[in-house]
C-alpha cells in the first residue's frame, strides 16, 4: 500500500473510516463481487483542491495495478456528480501517468475507472439508482446515436432501512451506516448535542459495531459527526423547509397569473418567485432565532443590509 497517504482528507467520518487498506479492499470485493486480499497491491489516489479549496474527491483508490474507483458520499442527492468525477479522474490520471508519452506512438494503458456514490441523506431514495455524464449535454442525441464520451456513476444507498446488498456484503459499510443511524435517531429527538453523539457511539462499541476504530479514533468522530450533523440541521431548517414555504406561496401566485397561458407556464412562474420569497423568509426565521448573521449570510446569499433590514 502506498505510504504518501495524506492526513488531511480524514475531514469525515467515511474518509477516517475507509482511508484504510483493509477497509478498501473489503469494500471493493462487496462492489464488484472479487475475492482480492491483504497481498493485493492498493494505493490510495485521493486528491483534493479539483474545483475549490473545500471541495475534494473523498477516496480514490488504485487496486491491483488495474482498477481505479473513485468514491465518494453524499448525504444530499447531487445530479452533477458524473461531472465531478470526470474532473476527479482527469487529475489523477495527470498525476499517475508521464503526460509526455501521449505524444508517442505507443499506447498508454491506464487502470480501468469505477465511480461510486454512497447516499444515506433524508430524502427517501432507492436502494440503487446510476447517473450518467450524457444527461448533462445540450445536444441531443441522433436515434441509435451513442455519446462520444460518457461517465456512469453507481449510487448505492447505505440507509440502514433499505438493507442494500453492499450493507450485507460490506461489515464496514454496514457499521458506518449503523453509526449514523443511531445519531439520526437521537437528531430525530431533538437531542444533537456533543453528549448525544458521544453516547452512540459509546453504544456501537459496546454492541460490538466498529469497535476497534471507534476507540481508537472516538474524539475525532465525535467531532467530525457533531459538525456534520450541526450543519445538515442548519439547512434542513432553514433552507429546505424555507424552500418549501416559498415555492408553496410562489407556485400559487405563479399558477393564479399564469393560468391563461396553461399551467406548465404558471409553475415555472411559481418556482422563480418561490425562489426569492425564500431566502428573505428563511433569513428571518434565522434572524429570528437569533442566529449569526454571517450564517445567516452564507445559507442564504442575502447581503449584510438585507439582513438587517429584515
Amino acid at each position: 500500500m502506498s505510504e504518501n497517504i495524506n492526513r488531511e482528507y480524514k475531514d469525515s467520518v467515511f474518509c477516517l473510516l475507509f482511508n484504510d487498506k483493509a477497509r478498501l479492499i473489503e469494500l471493493y470485493n462487496a462492489l464488484f463481487d472479487t475475492d482480492y486480499d491483504m497481498e493485493t497491491p492498493l494505493d490510495i489516489d485521493t486528491i483534493e483542491d479539483v474545483f475549490f479549496v473545500n471541495m475534494k474527491n473523498d477516496i480514490a483508490f488504485t487496486i491491483d495495478n488495474q482498477y481505479i474507483v473513485f468514491t465518494e458520499h453524499q448525504s444530499t442527492v447531487n445530479p452533477n456528480m458524473p461531472l465531478r468525477e470526470l474532473v476527479y479522474f482527469t487529475s489523477v490520471m495527470q498525476k499517475k501517468i508521464d503526460t509526455r508519452k501521449l505524444y508517442g506512438s505507443s499506447l498508454v494503458k491506464i487502470p480501468r475507472p469505477e465511480f461510486v456514490v454512497f447516499y444515506n441523506g433524508a430524502q427517501d431514495m432507492p436502494s440503487y439508482w446510476e447517473l450518467r455524464l450524457e444527461d448533462s449535454y445540450l445536444g441531443r442525441l441522433l436515434t441509435g446515436e451513442k455519446s462520444a464520451l460518457n461517465l456512469t456513476v453507481k449510487v448505492y444507498n447505505i440507509n440502514k432501512e433499505k438493507d442494500g446488498a453492499i450493507l450485507r456484503k460490506s461489515r464496514s459499510m454496514k457499521g458506518y451506516s449503523e453509526l449514523i443511524d443511531r445519531i439520526k435517531q437521537r437528531a430525530a429527538e431533538g437531542d444533537l448535542t456533543r453528549e448525544a453523539i458521544n453516547d452512540a457511539v459509546a453504544s456501537c462499541i459496546e454492541d460490538g459495531i466498529l469497535p476497534d476504530f471507534l476507540e481508537k479514533n472516538a474524539p475525532e468522530v465525535v467531532g467530525m459527526l457533531y459538525k456534520r450533523f450541526s450543519d445538515e440541521e442548519i439547512r434542513e431548517l432553514y433552507i429546505n423547509d424555507g424552500y418549501d414555504m416559498g415555492f408553496e406561496k410562489g407556485l400559487k401566485d405563479g399558477l393564479e397569473q399564469g393560468i391563461e397561458q396553461g399551467i406548465e407556464r404558471g409553475i415555472e412562474q411559481g418556482l422563480t418567485r418561490g425562489a426569492q420569497v425564500t431566502k428573505h423568509e428563511m433569513a428571518a426565521a434565522m434572524k429570528a432565532d437569533g442566529m449569526d448573521h454571517a450564517l445567516i449570510e452564507k445559507y442564504t446569499g442575502l447581503s449584510p443590509e438585507e439582513i438587517e433590514e429584515l
